[in-house]
C-alpha cells in the first residue's frame, strides 16, 4: 500500500460550514421559522394495539404537509 492511498487518514479536516459560521451566514435551527401545527391522537384504551388509522380525510385538507 502506498502513502498516496492514505493522504487523508490521520489529518484534521476543517468542517465545511466553518466559513459560514465565522461570517454569520450559517442558519441554526433557532433561526428558522415555520408555522406548523400538530395534533396528537390519544387512544382511550391503555395498552391497546392500533392496527389502522384512516387518514384519508385529513390528507385531502388544504395546507396539510404530512400525516
Amino acid at each position: 500500500m502506498s502513502k498516496e492511498e492514505f493522504r487523508i487518514v490521520g489529518k484534521s479536516i476543517p468542517p465545511r460550514e466553518l466559513f459560514d459560521k465565522v461570517t454569520g451566514r450559517f442558519q441554526y435551527v433557532g433561526d428558522l421559522s415555520a408555522e406548523l401545527y400538530g395534533k396528537i391522537l390519544r387512544v382511550p384504551f391503555p395498552h391497546a394495539r392500533i392496527k389502522h388509522i384512516d387518514t384519508s380525510k385529513v390528507e385531502k385538507l388544504s395546507g396539510v404537509e404530512a400525516v
